[in-house]
């Protein structure tokens, strides 16, 4: 039998540190040019376990009552008859209020509120 350890030992490697400029002057080269998006930065959220009978206009005034800027509510299509129970909506916000969607105050006890999650309508492409 071997003594010590069984595999070698496990350096950490220190985390890559991510760096981004947004450059403000017109000093670079004119061979390149930089692409501008003036959209306002917004904020996908999931919310779900409401009521059936919440509608969007519900939810948005709701959050338009606490003084939550939201550019976009729309109901989740049902696809199954166990999703009849709730209503389900993905509701986009300005980003500038990204954390007050996630208030435990603001909700009914047993709403379910988190992030969107994006997935790849392309899944089969390998890059």
């Amino acid at each position: 039998m071997v003594s010590g350890l069984l595999y070698p030992a496990q350096t950490r490697r220190p985390k890559a540190v991510a760096r981004k400029i947004v450059t403000k002057g017109d000093s670079a080269p004119k061979a390149i040019r930089s692409v501008v998006n003036n959209k306002p930065k917004v904020w996908h959220t999931f919310v779900g376990r409401l009521h059936p009978d919440t509608t969007a206009d519900d939810l948005t005034n709701f959050l338009t009552d606490a003084g939550i800027s939201v550019i976009k509510c729309s109901l989740l299509v049902k696809k199954g008859e166990w999703q009849s129970k709730y209503a389900v909506d993905r509701v986009v916000v300005d980003y500038a209020f990204k954390d007050r969607v996630f208030d435990d105050d603001l909700w009914p006890n047993g709403t379910d509120v988190r992030d969107w999650y994006f997935t790849s309508r392309n899944n089969d492409e390998s890059s």
